[in-house]
């Protein structure tokens, strides 16, 4: 991991997949449509780490939605294990959103740990017109 120069300097000593990632750009979304995501979250430490919570929002100018599946914790997440999510909301405003990706857990010497991460894009409203 060291020589690899796709990697985070230090990253060997993270754990549970402390980077986040989406594309840089999603693409258009539009009103009306369904915003997807898929959610994953990787415990890359050779550690089991207990209680982890994900929890996945969605944020707009008016308000702030959990679109997160489960709000119970995972008891225990072994290492090269994964906690897969896959999130769905029907965009019904134009404007900034922001996805709230948020992970709390454990660690075996009883440290609570957390980290999120923030992805913002924009919804368009579609024209349609005829010919």
């Amino acid at each position: 991991m060291k020589d690899d120069p796709s990697t985070v300097k230090g990253a060997e000593a993270l754990m549970l997949g402390e980077m986040l990632t989406l594309p840089q750009n999603f693409g258009n979304i539009f009103l009306g449509e369904t915003f997807s995501s898929y959610i994953s979250v990787h415990n890359d430490s050779n550690q089991v780490v207990k209680d982890i919570l994900v929890k996945a929002d969605l944020q707009t100018s008016s308000q702030r939605l959990n679109l997160s599946a489960s709000t119970a914790a995972v008891a225990e997440l072994k290492p090269d294990c994964c906690i897969d999510d896959v999130i769905h909301h029907e965009v019904k405003e134009i404007g900034t959103h922001i996805l709230v990706c948020a992970v709390s857990y454990t660690t075996q010497t009883g440290e609570k740990m957390y980290f999120r991460k923030f992805f913002k894009f924009q919804v368009q409203y579609k024209a349609f017109y005829s010919i």
